[in-house]
């Protein structure tokens, strides 16, 4: 079942987290943060840990990860699986590929694809979805290493005027604070998977725990 999605600003959620993220070790608030190698999301040796609400305390959760490759409808994918650190059990999620500057996924139990991302939007233009959501694009910067951090606005397709919530996507991971990986525009403020950090081939190439 879809978690509810709170209504708050992009700037109010940030904040929240990463003010909750102040009072992790010194060694997480600093953490060494590399340029990225890669501008691709579906590649093996990158690894996103995902936590609680820091709110309600630090506790990480699972990771997700790419491993081994699958064909669906005559198209090259990469499985993406999910790591539940408390059970230590390894969960396959979903199939994902990417074409030019768009994710593509394929959901467990399903066959037919759906787009996820889109880091070819400029602003102004905005993405649908399958359950009748859409994302706009509020604003695009261009970080130190390329990539690109788009600031999104996600409605109702028959209402567009009418935000619901705010987010974040970093071009070579994914959204930026809320959700998991596959879950690209479901940006749920207080409950649900909170992205910490993303590691590729050891190293952190993205954090919030600054």
């Amino acid at each position: 079942m879809r978690k509810t999605i709170k209504n708050l600003t992009l700037f109010t959620g940030i904040l929240l987290v990463l003010g909750a993220f102040s009072n992790c070790t010194d060694e997480e608030q600093n953490p060494e943060i590399e340029s990225i190698e890669t501008p691709n999301i579906c590649v093996e040796g990158k690894v996103w840990t995902l936590g609680s609400h820091p709110m309600t305390g630090f506790k990480e959760l699972c990771t997700e990860y790419f491993s081994g490759d699958t064909i669906i409808g005559g198209k090259n994918y990469k499985k993406l699986y999910c790591h539940d650190i408390e059970r230590n059990r390894v969960q396959y999620e979903c199939a994902m590929r990417e074409a030019g500057k768009k994710v593509f996924c394929v959901n467990n139990g399903q066959s037919h694809e759906e787009i996820i991302y889109d880091f070819g939007l400029s602003v102004g233009e905005t993405l649908s979805f399958s359950d009748h959501e859409m994302v706009t694009v509020k604003a695009i910067m261009q970080l130190v290493d390329g990539r690109k951090l788009m600031e999104l606005s996600v409605s109702q397709n028959d209402n567009p005027d009418d935000s619901l919530c705010s987010g974040l996507w970093i071009e070579g991971i994914g959204t930026g604070t809320l959700g998991s990986l596959s879950n690209s525009h479901y940006f749920d403020a207080s409950g649900g998977y909170h992205l910490y950090y993303c590691e590729e081939n050891g190293v952190r190439i993205w954090s919030n725990l600054r």
